[in-house]
This record gives structure tokens, C-alpha cells and sequence, in this order.
């Protein structure tokens, strides 16, 4: 609840308002968080390429499994960071969040 109020109400200040998406909707982007469409890999999350709404997108997958409170707050961290500088041109656009852990159909 706390993130959803802070997107919220940073929503008015940055010209890139941040969508909220559903694990669904990254499950399928992702093809299931397939490993071939794995780009990168950290101690606790993984990046995927993929593709929604005719885009390609990035997805950065936090794993909750071993490091859930380190985990949520780097989570909260990206999130506030990737809006303050989302208008830089050598910085990727935070297009959206999902709130809820994904978890693919597959694992």
C-alpha cells in the first residue's frame, strides 16, 4: 500500500506517469520469464527482455524467495530513482511496476 500511495502521488510531478502492471502481463511479455530472454543476472533479480503492447520492453524480476525485505526495498529504491531520472536520454523509461510477486506458471 505504501508503494501504491508513493506512485500515486508522485504521478503529478514527472512527465512520465508509471503504469501499473499485472504478473500476468509480464508472465506473457516474457514468454514465462523464458531463460533465453534473460539479460542480466544479479544477486537478487534477473532481467528480461520482451515485448508488450507492440514494444519491446525490459523487465527486472526481484526474487523474493531468499532476500524478500532486501528485495522489496531495492524494488522500492529502482522504482523512485527510475522516475526522478526517467527524462534523461541515456536512461531507460520506467514504463510501469507490478506490486505483486510473479510467479511463472512454468516454476
Amino acid at each position: 500500500m505504501l508503494l501504491e500511495n508513493l506512485i500515486a502521488s508522485c504521478g503529478a510531478k514527472f512527465t512520465n506517469p508509471i503504469r501499473t502492471y499485472s504478473a500476468d502481463e509480464l508472465i506473457r511479455a516474457t514468454n514465462n520469464f523464458d531463460p533465453s530472454c534473460s539479460i542480466d543476472d544479479g544477486r537478487n533479480y534477473q532481467m528480461f527482455r520482451g515485448f508488450l503492447d507492440d514494444r519491446s520492453i525490459v523487465v527486472k524480476k526481484f526474487m523474493w524467495e531468499n532476500y524478500e525485505d532486501e528485495a522489496r526495498s531495492l524494488a522500492i529504491c529502482d522504482i523512485i530513482i527510475s522516475m526522478q531520472v526517467s527524462n534523461h536520454n541515456n536512461v531507460l523509461k520506467l514504463l510501469g511496476c507490478c506490486l505483486v510477486p510473479c510467479t511463472s506458471s512454468g516454476a
